[in-house]
């Protein structure tokens, strides 16, 4: 499968899309994303969410030809066993990314925070749309 288009699907499942072929998706009415639900996909290039506001845990963590992903909607990361954990780890090829929805960093962990302001500012993606936070 190199592309799919889900248009009616509101929620993706805890590793609904693990370690699948796929190249594109587009899911316009998602609101949430599962834990580790399109982690290890090796061949995914594209992903568009625009209604997304929750990311789960390790979603596309070892999408390794990730190259473009968009949540204009964002709103918040999802817990795995009471932790966060990096959305997007290993996604080395991620150039174009947008999480315009995410006002702040306020609410979560010092860890998170911390790990996320380093891999948008020094890791390897290039923010097409401001977060509104600081590098610091």
């Amino acid at each position: 499968m190199q592309s799919v288009d889900f248009p009616k699907a509101t929620t993706i499942g805890n590793s609904a899309f693990s370690d699948t072929y796929l190249e594109n998706i587009n899911f316009p009415l998602v609101t949430t994303i599962g834990n580790f639900a399109f982690s290890s996909c090796s061949q995914l290039k594209n992903a568009s969410f625009p209604m997304a506001q929750t990311i789960g845990s390790s979603a596309f963590s070892l999408c390794s030809n990730l190259e473009s992903i968009s949540f204009p909607a964002f709103a918040e990361f999802g817990l795995y066993n009471g932790s966060y954990y990096n959305p997007f780890s290993s996604c080395s090829k991620l150039v174009l990314f947008n999480l315009s929805g995410l006002g702040s960093l306020s609410g979560y962990s010092g860890q998170l925070v911390r790990m996320f302001r380093l891999w948008l500012c020094v890791g390897s993606a290039k923010i097409v749309q401001s977060i509104r936070t600081n590098c610091a």
